[in-house]
């Protein structure tokens, strides 16, 4: 069942995009199969770049521009049951964020794009520098921008899905609040903080 609570419109979609590591391109393969590849990305706008190689399945299969969907998604806590029901499985759960993209997906031909398309990626990747920037100008970046192949989805239709524990009663979540910051176990502080903005 889809739970309305859950579901937005763009909203927060730029912040979850940004922070997600790795975003999983959906598309059709040559036999009609549904495939669904790993990328690492960034996004500038409403566009999504990653990179490949002029060869090989993804390539072939993007090459002449193809419909795609692109998801990303940002992992928060899992809520054990007992926090919530002595011996009942059932409310059991895991908290995130996701993005979900329809859009139009084709090659960057100039070089120009595909140096600030790399750019934007490095900057999400590494943004503590310590490279010299792409240019299209510039000979050291001369081969990689020739064999290098950007890919840029169009976004044409994004939601958000985002579940925090926004459906349950206020001091439900405030309780979560106070289990996660005990446990404060890998993302917990995080998710802690996250369900706190529900709370308004």
């Amino acid at each position: 069942m889809r739970r309305k609570e859950f579901e937005g419109e763009f909203s927060g979609a730029g912040d979850i995009l940004d922070r997600a590591e790795v975003g999983q391109l959906g598309l059709t393969d040559a036999e009609g199969w549904p495939r669904i590849i790993p990328v690492n990305f960034a996004r500038d706008g409403a566009s999504i770049y990653f990179h490949g190689a002029g060869e090989g399945e993804k390539y072939t299969l993007l090459r002449d521009g193809a419909k795609v969907t692109f998801l990303a998604y940002i992992a928060f806590s899992i809520i054990p049951s007992y926090w919530r029901s002595k011996d009942y499985s059932c409310s059991a759960t895991a908290f995130y964020k996701s993005v979900h993209i329809r859009g139009a997906c084709s090659i960057v031909d100039s070089s120009q794009e595909k140096a600030a398309a790399l750019n934007t990626i490095m900057e999400k990747y590494q943004p503590e520098g310590g490279y010299i920037k792409v240019s299209a100008d510039d000979p050291l970046y001369a081969k990689a921008l020739q064999e290098t192949v950007i890919f840029r989805v169009d976004s044409e239709q994004v939601s958000v899905k985002s579940k925090l524990g926004q459906n349950l009663p206020s001091e439900t979540r405030r309780y979560l609040v106070s289990r996660l910051l005990e446990r404060d176990n890998g993302p917990d502080r995080v998710t802690a903080g996250e369900i706190e903005k529900t709370l308004g």
